[in-house]
C-alpha cells in the first residue's frame, strides 16, 4: 500500500505541473466541452474506475503472474510494459514510452506486493487527475481571463 500511495501522489504532482498542449485538446476532446455538466465528475470517476478495474486485472492481475511461470521476471516485466505501451501507441510516441516506464513501475509493484491493487490505484491516480488537472486549468485560465 505504501509504495501504490507513493507513486500515486507522485502521477497526481506530474499532471498536477503540466502544461496543456494542443495535442491534449485532441487527445481528450471530450474534457474540453467546458464547463462541465453537474455530476460529470462522479461520472468520470466512475467510467474510470469501471474501465481500469478489469483493465489492470488482466494487465497485473492474471497476464503478470501466468507469465512468472515461464519468463524469467525481467522478461515478463519487459513483456507486459511492452504490452501496456502499445494499448498507448494511439496517443503518441511520449506517451507509449511513459506508459512503458510506469509499465515496468506497476509490474514491480504488483510483483513486490503480489496484488494488483496497487497499480490500479496508481493508474486510476494517474487518470482522474488528468482529467480533474485539466478541468481546473480551464477553470483557472477563464477566471484568470476574466478579470
Amino acid at each position: 500500500f505504501g509504495l501504490a500511495a507513493i507513486f500515486g501522489i507522485v502521477a497526481v504532482f506530474i499532471n498536477c505541473h503540466r502544461k496543456l498542449t494542443e495535442k491534449d485538446k485532441l487527445l481528450y476532446a471530450y474534457l474540453f466541452s467546458f464547463p462541465p455538466a453537474k455530476g460529470y465528475v462522479i461520472v468520470e470517476t466512475v467510467v474510470w474506475v469501471i474501465y481500469l478495474l478489469p483493465y489492470e486485472f488482466i494487465m497485473r492481475g492474471l497476464l503478470l503472474p501466468f507469465s512468472m511461470d515461464s519468463l524469467l521476471p525481467y522478461q515478463v516485466i519487459l513483456l507486459n510494459a511492452s504490452f501496456y505501451a502499445l494499448v498507448h501507441i494511439q496517443q503518441g510516441t511520449r506517451e507509449a514510452v511513459g506508459a512503458f516506464l510506469l509499465g515496468c513501475i506497476l509490474c514491480l509493484i504488483t510483483i513486490y506486493t503480489g496484488s494488483f491493487w496497487g497499480a490500479f490505484a496508481i493508474h486510476l491516480a494517474l487518470a482522474l487527475s488528468n482529467s480533474y488537472f485539466i478541468w481546473w486549468l480551464l477553470e483557472l485560465k477563464v477566471v484568470l481571463s476574466d478579470n
